[in-house]
């Protein structure tokens, strides 16, 4: 594994040093072929690791032999087995390996893809294959290959410039990058060469990395969740860093936080209870740890010497073994995996704005929330600050709808009426379908809150600009207590809401405490607590039961005092909004949910406040607790009994929140925390 300590490393970056006065892109490219990914000071590794310790993998990408007897064409098949050959041309050195190279390399030049998916795929294919062929390349085929490259880079720089945050950046655009590399120094298009190295590097060093650190922050994540994030994000940026530094030596990994809390974010929210990820934002259910995310993890557990990574990706199987070259390339054989079991039971993703929090590493049946409210940077996010979805044995309290681009996402799936959050309804606002444009027609009003503004440049976010919606203000966490606290008010238009905080507290293992403090303008706005399940709810008075999958979610409503409590949903109702149903065109998902309870307040003030108790459990093993509303010392809360554990939770009604919690066990009294409005202010009254 050529790690940042490789031999390669050290001499060419001693060369760069001594030789050239500054990084620049006339000298710091290397001279010789190959260069992209490998290079010649590192390919009597790469051989024996495909004889020794990776050789397992290299007889899986043996046997996709059928792939030599295939036709070359276009499309997404053939660009990915296309590299199959050139790895073995590089490892075996046979000519018939090279020659079938150019077989595909040739049909790409007569066939050149015009598609914004497919062409910066094939650009980073191809120039790979390029590259590591080179030495039997003629000049013609240099030429005829190197104006492919250019072609197909062109059209990617001819298509809409996305956000700096947004996987359609970094997976076309920055793509170009791809083609600078390989022509770089062959003297057969130089100034297309220079041009498009120039402009891709600057893509990638001063836009793609630092706004993928912008968000990530010290803690890591992606704003657009999971699945674009593994496919259109961290996969193509892998690829364009490693490409730089191994054509380079300049090391992009470094100094970068993004690259370095990639697998803490998908452990932490990766599901007990069925190992998938987490579906926020535009992310489909079912996403396990696939090829996508095996592709780069490797790779960045390599490079940052992440045994978490490693861990993460020994989980994976390649499923297509032409694949297996990735990860003989980028897999370190000397790091140890380190298992998950160690790390605490949350994790706060504090500039992504995300807390994922559960009962235990290595259980199955480990209860597990994810709790949401941060800013807006991307056109993949929702519109769900302050919501959070809870899973124990099945998916209970849900993030609901279906990832379709047509009037059901902008009406419902990316709006705040599809998430646990608290809508208030103004009959007079207007939501415009300007606002959710690329997302179908839009403009029900659902109560909910504004879309944030798309940032378009890393380094524009503005503290309290169109784009700060939410914060959490507040976390704490140890091995027995969670806690959160997130304001949202400036997420919702300013002419219905004054002022919204949420604090959501998990108790160790089964019990979740959700406080809300809403105050409207006008007390007529109706304001309603949302709550998504998968199958229909059963409601009883003021507590309700959701059962999915051998998994149970209780909950009970202590505060409004006077409380309506209802489902919505059912046969033409799933998608519910103000009046009409908005359900996706085509697409299906096992979690997009037809119910949801509302509980809204009987007597409706201007200020008013949600206290609800959830308590998880497996279906057959549910004992209730007993719950009693608390008032004491100007804090309200409740007393929650459950088996030999007594749980006194407060909270101020008051504009600062803040949270009182005291846990007795038996006779002993084991946690007394006061929480205030940040974390630094927590106090640790007692502790046993």
């Amino acid at each position: 594994m050529f790690n940042s300590k490789s031999v390669y490393s050290i001499v060419f970056l001693i060369v760069v040093l001594f030789s050239a006065p500054a990084f620049t892109s006339e000298s710091i490219i290397r001279p010789d072929h190959p260069r992209i990914y490998v290079t010649t000071d590192t390919i009597d590794e790469v051989r024996r690791l495909c004889r020794e310790e990776y050789k397992s993998l290299y007889d899986d990408l043996l046997s996709t032999n059928w792939i030599l007897n295939q036709t070359p064409g276009v499309d997404y098949t053939h660009m990915s087995n296309m590299i199959m050959p050139a790895f073995r041309y590089l490892i075996e050195g046979d000519p018939s390996m090279a020659a079938k190279t150019k077989a595909y390399l040739d049909a790409l030049a007569d066939n050149p893809p015009r598609d914004q998916y497919l062409t910066p795929e094939y650009i980073r294919q191809a120039a790979a294959c390029y590259d590591w062929i080179h030495d039997r390349l003629t000049p013609e085929e240099k030429e005829r290959y190197a104006a492919v490259l250019v072609e197909m880079s062109d059209y990617v720089l001819s298509l809409w410039r996305h956000s700096d945050f947004n996987n359609h950046f970094v997976n076309e655009t920055v793509s170009v990058l791809f083609t600078g590399l390989a022509l770089d120094g062959d003297g057969v298009d130089d100034e297309n060469a220079k041009r498009l190295l120039d402009t891709g590097s600057a893509y990638l060093k001063d836009h793609a990395i630092p706004a993928a650190n912008e968000i990530a922050g010290e803690d890591g994540g992606q704003a657009e969740g999971f699945s674009y994030n593994d496919w259109g994000y961290a996969r193509p940026l892998a690829y364009l860093t490693e490409a730089w530094y191994t054509a380079t030596g300049e090391n992009l990994y470094e100094n970068s936080s993004y690259f370095k809390t990639q697998s803490l974010w998908h452990l932490y929210c990766l599901r007990p209870h069925d190992q998938t990820l987490e579906r926020p934002e535009d992310c489909p259910s079912g996403l396990d740890l696939g090829e996508n995310l095996k592709t780069f993890i490797h790779l960045f557990a390599a490079r940052c010497g992440d045994g978490y990574g490693q861990w993460l990706g020994d989980q994976i199987e390649w499923r297509y073994k032409q694949n297996a070259w990735k990860e003989i390339l980028w897999r370190d054989p000397q790091l140890k995996p380190k298992s998950p079991a160690d790390l605490p039971l949350a994790r706060h993703f504090r500039k992504l704005g995300w807390v994922a929090t559960r009962s235990g590493w290595n259980d199955p049946n480990a209860a597990f929330a994810l709790f949401q409210c941060g800013d807006f940077y991307a056109g993949h996010q929702h519109v769900d600050a302050n919501t959070f979805v809870i899973h124990k044995s099945g998916s209970l309290a849900i993030d609901s709808g279906v990832n379709e681009y047509s009037s059901h996402r902008a009406n419902y799936y990316c709006r705040t009426i599809a998430h646990n959050g608290i809508t208030v309804f103004d009959p007079s606002e207007e939501f415009t379908s300007a606002v959710w444009s690329g997302s179908g027609s839009g403009g029900s009003n659902d109560g909910g809150q504004l879309r944030g503004n798309i940032l378009s440049r890393v380094g524009t976010f503005e503290k309290g600009g169109p784009s700060d919606v939410g914060d959490i203000t507040d976390f704490f966490a140890n091995e027995r207590i969670t806690y959160v606290c997130g304001d949202v008010a400036r997420a919702y238009s300013s002419t219905k809401m004054e002022w919204f905080t949420r604090q959501f507290v998990h108790i160790q293992p089964d019990l979740f405490v959700v406080f809300d403090r809403v105050v409207s303008k006008q007390a007529s706005f109706k304001k309603t607590w949302l709550l998504h399940s998968i199958p229909r709810p059963l409601i009883d008075g003021r507590h309700f039961t959701i059962e999915h999958d051998g998994g149970r979610l209780d909950g009970h409503v202590v505060l409004p005092l006077e409380a309506s409590v209802q489902s919505i949903g059912g046969a033409g109702k799933e998608y519910w909004v103000n009046g009409t149903n908005y359900p996706p065109d085509s697409k299906t998902d096992p979690e997009a949910g037809a119910w949801r309870i509302e509980v809204s307040p009987m007597n409706p003030n201007r200020s008013d406040v949600f206290l609800h108790v959830l308590q998880t459990s497996l279906a057959q093993e549910y004992e209730p607790a007993q719950i009693t509303p608390l008032e004491e010392n100007g804090l309200t809360g409740a007393s929650i009994q459950q088996n030999d554990l007594l749980a006194k939770i407060l909270f101020s009604t008051e504009e600062t929140p803040m949270c009182r919690i005291q846990l007795t066990k038996g006779n002993s009294l084991i946690e007394d925390l006061t929480l205030g409005e940040k974390s630094a202010s927590v106090k640790k009254v007692n502790m046993h």
